[in-house]
């Protein structure tokens, strides 16, 4: 079966925010069972929260560079296609996963600041952590397209002249 461009245009569009609804409805399925899981292997939840503010912290400001760097640059290969439909959905998207990122980033910076332990894990804060962890995959994948779009832009080489 092949795919079509609408099709491959509605997976890179909504493809970032689908997985990670699915990954919430897996967990929210599956709760008891993530629950037992945890607690029986002791895992340190909390360890994640500092790893994802990380995470998400560093993505955002390559982010803000990747943005910038396109919006400025008026000249060359990103000069003659700046107006284009692609570049303007590329810089959308880059603006969703800059906004995503930051909401990511706040939002992790009072979990850190929480000490809970395994058994401490009920089912209200594991649904928090799941929507959390949720809104880390739509991050993650919302950055892993613009990063990707953006290697794809800089692969083609601006003319350069040789001056004499």
């Amino acid at each position: 079966m092949k795919l079509g461009t609408k099709a491959y245009e509605y997976i890179e569009r909504f493809g970032p925010i689908a997985t990670a609804i699915s990954v919430l409805v897996v967990f929210y399925v599956f709760s008891s069972e993530f629950i037992g899981y945890i607690r029986g292997n002791n895992l340190k939840i909390n360890l994640l929260y500092g790893e994802i503010f990380d995470w998400s912290s560093i993505q955002t400001g390559f982010l803000f560079g990747v943005y910038g760097f396109i919006a400025g640059k008026s000249d060359g290969f990103i000069g003659q296609i700046r107006h284009t439909r692609p570049v303007k959905q590329f810089l959308a998207y880059t603006r969703n996963a800059i906004v995503i990122g930051f909401v990511l980033t706040f939002v992790s910076m009072p979990l850190i600041l929480i000490d809970i332990g395994p058994s401490d894990i009920t089912k209200n804060w594991y649904y928090i952590t799941c929507s959390w962890f949720s809104l880390f995959i739509w991050s993650f994948l919302s950055f892993a397209r613009a990063a990707y779009i953006f290697g794809l832009i800089i692969r083609v080489d601006d003319n350069r002249r040789i001056r004499g």
